[in-house]
């Protein structure tokens, strides 16, 4: 805005939809292609159709909403690859012992577990399940 004005924000609005578009297009089509060729008793239109279907809702929640229902998945699985990576760093120290990442990824589960219940939604953190 500071240097062109008007334009400069219409220029930043049509590249900020474009890039967003081509992400979308490409999610939705490798997520259809990738379906259609697991689950072959649809075909890759009908697949193509339900992932928009469910993409329109899904950006119809709110943010808020999505973010309060993404939160517990991502505390159980940010531990776990956070271990992962310092394992995969650390691993000529054990000579890639497939001991060493069972326990380490057993330690990381339990409290990931923990983390998880209690980032529900307070309609499940707070009932006797999360107690």
């Amino acid at each position: 805005n500071h240097y062109m004005g008007n334009v400069g924000q219409a220029i930043l609005a049509v590249l900020i939809i474009t890039t967003c578009l081509t992400t979308a297009i490409g999610l939705v089509a490798a997520f259809a292609q990738d379906f259609h060729k697991h689950f072959g008793f649809l075909n890759y239109k009908a697949w193509l159709r339900i992932t928009c279907l469910a993409s329109f809702l899904t950006a119809n929640v709110s943010l808020n909403q999505i973010i309060a229902w993404s939160t517990p998945v991502l505390m159980f699985l940010y531990p776990l690859a956070m271990a992962l990576i310092f394992l995969s760093i650390l691993s000529p120290l054990f000579h890639k012992s497939s001991v060493v990442y069972v326990w380490v990824v057993v330690f990381t589960v339990v409290p990931a577990v923990f983390d998880m219940v209690a980032a529900f939604p307070a309609v499940v953190s707070q009932s006797t399940f999360g107690q």
